[in-house]
């Protein structure tokens, strides 16, 4: 946040008027940014986790479906002045439809509250994950993982390491081993959905929480047995 303005006593009044005026009004508009940005990382989190935890949609287009899809069955079986109906319970079906298919899943706090314990749940810390799945999703990305070993112990091999993280991602490469910790370079994950609205495909991050469940799962957590890993840290 700015600082507030703060006049000048050899300054013209008028001046330091129209300066504190201006000083507040970028406040304002740096507030009202800020609120936008996190808006738009809870909406991406939402939609990165929604489908990961099985999260339920809102099931009011499938009544709205189910209604259209009833006047096109009056329209079908009475036929006069219900065909009308039918044409218009066709257009309320597949608009209902197609909304429910657009529709994200919604998180509640309780299952938020359940990915972060699991997070927390390790013998070192995990930190990273929910800000990779609060950014603009894009079509394709690869995580980064900055791992940092326990003082004094002895790192496993390139190879060793490398095979470790393709059990769960058989793309991932090191990019980096020494005493201090390592860097892992995961494969390329996918933020298509196969939907296209107006013609312009949608992306979200709902492949990570998968994608990094599995990292962690399966090759961070077998290798802290062996080779002591104080944290574990994904940027995207």
């Amino acid at each position: 946040m700015s600082e507030p303005y703060r006049a000048d006593p050899e300054q013209d009044p008028e001046l330091s008027k129209l300066a504190a005026q201006g000083y507040a009004r970028r406040n304002e508009e740096g507030a009202a940014k800020r609120e936008e940005e996190r808006v738009a990382e809870a909406h991406h989190l939402n939609a990165a986790l929604g489908e990961f935890l099985g999260s339920s949609k809102s099931n009011a287009p499938l009544v709205a479906a189910g209604l259209g899809g009833l006047g096109i069955l009056l329209a079908v079986l009475v036929g006069g002045w219900t065909q009308a109906l039918g044409v218009i319970g066709a257009f309320v079906a597949f608009i209902s439809l197609f909304a429910w298919n657009l529709m994200l899943p919604k998180v509640s706090p309780e299952e938020i509250a359940r990915e972060r314990a699991w997070s927390a749940s390790f013998p070192f810390i995990l930190e990273g994950y929910f800000e990779v799945l609060s950014r603009p999703p894009s079509a394709a990305r690869s995580l980064v993982y900055e791992l940092r070993w326990r003082d004094g112990i002895t790192p496993p091999s390139i190879t060793v390491l490398e095979g470790v993280f393709a059990v769960a991602d058989p793309g991932a490469c090191v990019e980096r081993i020494d005493e201090e910790g390592a860097r892992v370079r995961s494969g390329v994950i996918s933020g298509d959905t196969g939907t296209r609205v107006n013609r312009q495909p949608v992306y979200r991050n709902h492949k990570i929480p998968p994608h990094v469940h599995d990292v962690v799962e399966k090759a961070l957590v077998p290798l802290a047995k062996s080779h002591p890993i104080v944290s574990a840290t994904i940027n995207g």
